[in-house]
C-alpha cells in the first residue's frame, strides 16, 4: 500500500490543540485550528464532543473567520473562550482578544471589554480571573490606543535595566501584567495586582474548582547565574491575600495545578545544576504553610514529571519515556508512579469524572480526543476531528525501533519510518531533533512531520542521541558542559553506521537534516564528515560565542557551556562549526526565520558567508515574517518543497 500524503495535505488538516471537559462530565469542548478559506492563516473553531456516547458525532459550536480559542467551561454551563471578534465598543479589534460566553442555547456574547485585550483566563466557582496588560503612566481612557501610537506619534524606544529583554520573536514590552477578577454581581473587576507585576508575563493561570484561589507563576531576580528563578504565586480571591511559594534556589517551577479546595498546589520543579544534570521532580505545596519547603513526590524517579491533572488522591503527569510520552499516576500519599497509557504521546490532558481525557497522537495519527478510564480499562478514541485515515497511514509505512551502541557503548534509541511499498532501498534521511533537551517521540509533529518525509520516499531515521530526554538525567547532561559536538555527534554516526546495514535503507544516498540544536548538529556534521550527499540546517547555531550574546536567553546557554565566553575563553568555541569550516565539503541548504530571537538569523548569515567564501555549495533561504518556527501556511508549503527539492537534487547529482 502506498501512502499519499504531501505538504498540501498536511497544511489542510484540522489541528486539535486544546480540550476542556464540561462540569457535568458528559461533553468536552475542543479547540481545532483550521485553514482559512483563502489559505493565508489558521483560525480556531470550537467543537463539542460526547464523552459518554461513542456514536455521537462532533458538533461545531463556532465557525467563521474569527479566531476562537481557549475553551473553558463555567460552572453555570456556559462555554467561555477567547476571541478576536469585534465588539460594540471595538469594531476593529486589531488582534485584541476578549472573553466571550456561549450559553447552552443562543448566541455568544462578549464578557469583557478590556482596552488592551485579554491574554489568558481561568474560571472556577463564580469567579473569572484574567491576565491583561496596562501601559504604565497612561490614563485608562488612553490605554486602547497607546500601543498603536508607539512609533507613530509616541516614541518607540524600549528601556531596560536587566535581562531578559526579548523572548522568542519579540522585545519585552514595558506594559505590565495585571490579574483582574470578575465575580458574580460585581459591576467592575477587581485588580489583584494594582501596581502591575512584570514577573507574571506569559505565565499560566489555574484556579481552584470552588473559585476561591488562583495560582500563577512569577519570575524573580536571578540567583547569580543570570537566569531568573520562577516561583509560584497564589491569590486568595476573597481577601486578596498573596502567597509566595518558592521551590528553592536556582529553581524553575512549571505546570502548576490547584486542588479543588485550593489548599494544595502541585508543580514540576527543575533545579539548575552547574554540571548540566538538572534535577527534575514533582512537588507539593501545603498552602496552609506557604513558607514551608515543598514536599517531593517523585524521589528516586529519574524522570521529568509534568503535571496535567489532579484529584484528591493522585497527580497525573506526562513524562518522556524512551521515545514516548505516556500518562503516569503519582500517589499523593507516597508510592511509586504507575503508567496508565502505552505507546504514543498525549497533550491537553484533563480529569473528567472517573476518567482522564486528552489528545492522543502517534507518528501515524494526528492529535485526536481520547478517553483514559481510571479503572484499568484500555483508552479509547472519542471522535475524529481531523478526518485523517490513521489506519491507512499505519498500513503504508513500517516503523521500526533503532537500538544501537553509541559513544562509549551507551545504548542509543530511536525510530526508523520507511515506506512499506518501496521496491528498492530508500535514501536515508537522518532527522535530528532540536532542544537538545527533547526527544523524537512516537507522536505527530506539525513542523517536522516524519510521515510526510516517508511518503516522499525516504527512510526517515529519528534518533535520540546524547542530550535527549526520556533516558535519564545523565544521558541528557552529556551534551552540556561545552560538549555539544562530542558524544551526540558520535551517537548520530553510530545510528548512521547501523542503518547502512539495513536491507531497505540506502545509506550511500543519505541526507542529514535538523532544526535549532538539530540544525547545529547538521552544521557540526558538515565540519566533520562528507558521508552525506547534502545537509539541511534550519535555525542552526554556527558561532557559539557570538550566539551567546545574540540569543534571548544567554544565561541558560552560558550555564550549559560552563560559563560565558569571556570566562571560558577560547575553549568556548571548540565545538563551534564556524571555527572548523575549512573541513566542510558537503552541499548545504540553510533555512532561517528573520524574526527568530532564540537562534538569531545572524547564525545563518555567518555560516552562509563563511561557506560561500570557501567555495562550498550553499543556499540560503530566509523567511522575513517567521520566527524560530515556520508557521504561515504558504511558508510551510515553501519550506517543505524547498528542502525536498534540494535533497532530490543532491541525491540525483551523485
Amino acid at each position: 500500500m502506498t501512502l499519499s500524503f504531501d505538504v498540501d495535505a498536511l497544511v489542510a488538516l484540522p489541528r486539535p490543540t486544546r480540550l476542556s471537559p464540561s462540569p457535568c462530565g458528559r461533553f468536552a469542548a475542543v479547540e481545532v485550528r483550521r485553514l482559512t478559506a483563502d489559505g493565508a492563516r489558521y483560525v480556531g473553531d470550537l467543537w463539542r464532543i460526547s464523552l459518554t456516547d461513542p456514536a455521537a458525532p462532533p458538533v461545531a459550536l463556532t465557525a467563521g473567520e474569527h479566531d476562537d480559542s481557549a475553551p473553558t467551561w463555567h460552572a453555570d454551563g456556559r462555554l467561555l473562550f477567547l476571541s478576536d471578534r469585534p465588539t460594540p465598543s471595538d469594531p476593529t479589534p486589531a488582534g485584541r482578544r476578549q472573553i466571550w460566553a456561549l450559553p447552552p442555547t443562543g448566541e455568544a456574547r462578549p464578557l469583557t471589554d478590556d482596552p488592551v485585550g485579554v491574554q489568558a483566563f481561568a474560571t472556577g466557582g463564580d469567579a473569572i480571573v484574567a491576565r491583561v496588560t496596562r501601559w504604565p503612566g497612561v490614563a485608562p481612557a488612553d490605554q486602547r490606543g497607546h500601543g498603536e501610537a508607539r512609533g507613530k506619534t509616541a516614541p518607540s524606544a524600549l528601556h531596560y535595566a536587566a535581562m531578559p529583554v526579548r523572548h522568542w520573536d519579540h522585545w519585552l514590552s514595558p506594559a505590565a501584567p495585571h490579574l483582574l477578577v470578575w465575580r458574580a454581581g460585581a459591576a467592575e473587576p477587581h485588580d489583584l495586582t494594582p501596581a502591575g507585576e512584570p514577573g507574571l508575563r506569559d505565565a499560566p493561570l489555574v484556579i481552584s474548582e470552588d473559585g476561591r484561589a488562583v495560582a500563577t507563576l512569577c519570575q524573580r531576580t536571578d540567583a547569580g547565574d543570570h537566569i531568573p528563578d520562577t516561583h509560584a504565586v497564589v491569590f486568595r480571591l476573597a481577601s486578596g491575600e498573596r502567597l509566595a511559594l518558592s521551590g528553592g534556589a536556582r529553581c524553575e517551577l512549571s505546570h502548576p495545578l490547584l486542588s479543588a479546595a485550593g489548599d494544595t498546589l502541585i508543580a514540576h520543579r527543575e533545579l539548575r545544576q552547574d554540571d548540566g544534570a538538572h534535577r527534575h521532580d514533582l512537588v507539593r505545596f501545603d498552602l496552609a504553610r506557604p513558607a514551608a519547603a515543598p514536599q517531593p513526590l517523585t524521589a528516586g524517579w529519574d524522570a521529568r514529571p509534568l503535571p496535567v491533572a489532579l484529584d484528591a488522591d493522585a497527580a497525573y503527569v506526562l513524562s518522556d519515556t524512551r521515545g514516548h510520552q505516556p500518562i503516569f499516576r503519582v500517589p499523593l500519599a507516597g508510592g511509586a508512579p504507575s503508567r496508565l497509557t502505552g505507546d504514543g504521546a498525549w497533550a491537553a490532558v484533563a480529569r473528567a469524572g472517573d476518567a482522564l481525557v486528552g489528545l492522543h497522537h502517534t507518528l501515524c495519527q494526528p492529535p485526536e480526543p481520547w478517553r483514559v478510564p481510571l479503572d484499568g480499562e484500555a483508552p479509547r478514541p472519542l471522535a475524529s476531528l481531523t478526518g485523517f485515515d490513521a489506519a491507512a497511514a499505519a498500513a503504508a509505512v513500517v516503523i521500526e525501533p533503532i537500538d544501537v551502541a553509541g559513544a562509549g557503548g551507551t545504548p542509543v534509541h530511536g525510530f526508523l519510518v520507511r515506506p512499506r511499498a518501496a521496491a528498492a532501498p530508500c535514501p536515508l534521511l537522518l532527522w535530528i531533533h532540536g532542544g537538545p533537551e527533547s526527544q523524537h517521540v512516537d507522536g505527530w509533529h506539525w513542523r517536522w512531520n516524519a510521515l510526510l518525509a516517508a511518503a516522499a520516499g525516504y527512510a526517515v531515521a529519528l534518533p535520540n542521541p546524547r542530550g535527549s530526554t526520556g533516558y535519564g538525567r545523565q544521558f541528557t547532561a552529556e551534551v552540556w558542559n561545552n560538549q555539544f559536538g562530542a558524544a551526540c555527534y558520535h551517537d548520530l554516526m553510530a545510528v548512521t553506521d547501523a542503518l547502512a546495514a539495513h536491507p531497505q535503507v540506502d545509506a550511500d544516498q543519505a541526507i542529514a537534516m535538523g532544526g535549532s540544536f538539530g540544525g547545529y548538529m547538521a552544521n557540526w556534521i558538515g565540519t566533520q564528515t562528507d558521508r552525506f550527499r547534502g545537509l539541511i540546517t534550519h535555525a542552526g547555531l554556527s558561532h557559539l560565542s557570538a550566539f551567546h550574546g545574540d540569543t534571548d536567553l544567554p544565561g541558560w546557554f552560558a550555564l550549559g557551556q560552563g560559563g560565558a565566553p569571556d570566562a571560558v575563553g577560547a575553549a568556548f568555541d571548540r565545538y563551534s562549526p564556524l571555527a572548523h569550516l575549512d573541513g566542510w565539503r558537503t552541499p548545504v541548504l540553510i533555512l532561517h526565520g528573520e524574526r527568530d530571537f532564540r537562534v538569531p538569523v545572524s547564525e545563518a548569515l555567518r555560516l552562509f558567508e563563511g561557506l560561500t567564501r570557501r567555495g562550498v555549495p550553499a543556499e540560503l533561504v530566509v523567511y522575513p515574517d517567521e520566527n524560530h518556527w515556520i508557521g504561515k501556511p504558504a511558508n510551510i508549503r515553501h519550506w517543505y518543497q524547498t528542502w525536498q527539492a534540494f535533497a532530490a537534487a543532491q541525491l540525483s547529482a551523485g
